[in-house]
């Protein structure tokens, strides 16, 4: 209980950021902008595309022309093999793998450290700050979360950094905050074969007090089907009492919706839904009130 108050006190503090982003957005786009210029004049990118004369947007439009991934592939490439202060300071150990319409099967977007704590992991601890916010008497701390990625694998490279999924990304370095609630282990969570891995989550987390549910929907569907398989229960609801939140994205929720209401059947607390939208790309959007399904 100490826990799930500290919890909530820590997320919470998110939530002046939040409403500061909805009375002032151009304010805040604009300071955004501005520090995301201060950082890239450090850049061989910036440094190239004259990041130091740029005041405003219009500057910016003018100097800074909108690249294809061809276009930037070069850029990405010396970030792959090891440089420095190439697209953003410092060097680039991470490159979520997606699929794109290019001249390449595959693309290669760089995750850098700031990306991923400014922006990934930033956007689901709003997430759950907006929640708690909405629920104050929710417990989502005195329980796990059950985090649910795509394919793991990660490749080497020999410059030491790694390619591959932005779950699998996600997962290898989440917050301490989130690991130390997030079911199932890193083990399982990291197999590669997707029935082992179905079977393996399902056995690690039906005797856990799970609270969240947090994945694509069509992947959760998967495994919450076979841990009532294994379980024998009828309902989520039966296994996990305390279930309160299933945080989703990547797909359209509505085809799953009423299926989902079947399979959960009825909890302890009340039983939300909030949608993000996270690409390779970045964290772009998040579902804000729990009775509308716009996105902020």
């Amino acid at each position: 209980m100490a826990l799930n108050s500290a919890f909530s006190w820590f997320i919470r503090k998110r939530m002046y950021s939040i409403d500061l982003v909805r009375k002032q957005p151009v304010e805040v786009q604009r300071l955004l902008f501005s520090n995301l210029l201060h950082e890239g004049r450090r850049t061989q990118f910036g440094q190239e595309s004259g990041f130091g004369s740029i005041r405003n947007w219009r500057d910016f439009k003018r100097t800074v022309p909108i690249r294809t991934y061809d276009e930037l592939k070069p850029w990405i490439d010396r970030s792959k093999a090891g440089e420095s202060d190439v697209l953003w300071p410092g060097v680039t150990q991470w490159f979520a793998k997606s699929s794109g319409t290019s001249s390449e099967r595959s693309k290669f977007l760089p995750v850098t450290k700031d990306s991923l704590e400014s922006c990934h992991y930033k956007g689901g601890k709003d997430l759950l700050a907006l929640f708690c916010d909405q629920r104050p008497d929710a417990k989502l701390y005195d329980g796990k979360h059950l985090i649910l990625g795509g394919s793991s694998s990660l490749d080497s490279m020999e410059t030491g950094s790694y390619s591959g999924d932005l779950s699998a990304i996600i997962v290898r370095n989440l917050p301490f905050w989130v690991e130390a609630r997030r079911t199932p282990n890193r083990d399982i969570a990291l197999m590669d074969n997707w029935e082992e891995k179905v079977d393996a989550m399902a056995q690690a987390t039906m005797r856990e007090d799970v609270r969240i549910l947090a994945g694509i929907p069509s992947w959760m569907l998967v495994v919450a089907k076979r841990v009532l398989e294994l379980s024998g229960a009828s309902s989520l609801g039966e296994i996990w009492p305390n279930l309160q939140l299933f945080m989703h994205g990547g797909v359209s929720f509505a085809p799953y919706l009423a299926e989902f209401e079947s399979l959960i059947g009825k909890t302890r607390y009340p039983f939300d839904y909030l949608e993000t939208y996270n690409a390779s790309e970045g964290f772009f959007g998040l579902q804000d009130r729990l009775s509308a399904q716009d996105m902020l």
